[in-house]
């Protein structure tokens, strides 16, 4: 019967190797001035997802002057809006044809707001 269940135990041990995932409903994290609210954050390999995530810094008359927003999220939207930006950079960037004003206005935008 040991066997069974060794033999049992190494398989799933062998196909869930290369998984690496984490999923937390609730993280709150304090240090250095920095709060850090997350409501159920999904981390897979290297990928970040939030269903919503202030990260902010409250001033201390050393190195952070101002109130500063590090890192938000809302419904998941800020992996998509990152991929959005990265998309209308490269474009920007390798393109022969330049940006049209709409698109120039999204950059704009997401320049500001990630």
């Amino acid at each position: 019967m040991n066997k069974r269940i060794d033999k049992f135990l190494k398989k799933v041990a062998w196909k869930t190797r290369r998984w690496n995932f984490e999923i937390s409903p609730l993280h709150i994290t304090y240090q250095y001035s920095s709060f850090e609210f997350d409501l159920f954050f999904v981390r897979i390999g290297t990928n970040f997802y939030r269903l919503f995530a202030i990260h902010f810094r409250l001033p201390n008359h050393g190195y952070t002057n101002v109130f500063t927003v590090d890192l938000w999220d809302f419904l998941f939207l800020r992996t998509y809006l990152i991929s959005k930006q990265d998309e209308l950079e490269d474009r920007s960037l390798y393109s022969l044809t330049p940006l049209n004003f709409w698109q120039r206005i999204q950059l704009n935008i997401l320049n500001k707001i990630l």
